[in-house]
């Protein structure tokens, strides 16, 4: 599971992966590419 911040924070990319989920753990790569 992953730390709250991180599911609190999911509509911005990870800063470890470029990349995150959010709460209904959609892929955010499909909406806001890493670039």
């Amino acid at each position: 599971m992953e730390p709250a911040f991180l599911i609190a924070n999911a509509a911005e990319p990870d800063p470890m992966t470029g990349f995150g989920t959010d709460a209904q753990g959609i892929d955010r790569r499909r909406l806001r590419p890493a670039g």
